[in-house]
């Protein structure tokens, strides 16, 4: 399976945002997904099921992984890690 780049991934992170929040402004790796963006739970439940069909559902994130969910990073982390294990 073909690597997939972490900016590939932060461009996907962003499209899913766009999706179920309508943001479209300058987003960050380092963003606290609720002190910056105000997601709740409910909205990481959201973003984790668009990430989801934006790959084809190719990935799934658990319950464990969404909870790790606090920084931009920490979802281009994980999907990261499912995408590209060798």
């Amino acid at each position: 399976m073909k690597r997939v780049s972490k900016t590939s991934i932060l461009k996907n992170v962003k499209e899913a945002l766009y999706r179920i929040k309508g943001y479209d402004g300058n987003i960050t790796e380092d963003m606290d997904l609720n002190a910056d963006l105000q997601l709740d739970s409910l909205d990481l439940v959201d973003l984790a099921m668009t990430l989801e069909e934006i790959y084809n559902f190719n990935i799934e994130i658990t319950d464990e992984e969404l909870e790790e969910f606090k920084t931009i990073t920490d979802v281009i982390d994980v999907i990261n890690n499912k995408l590209n294990i060798d």
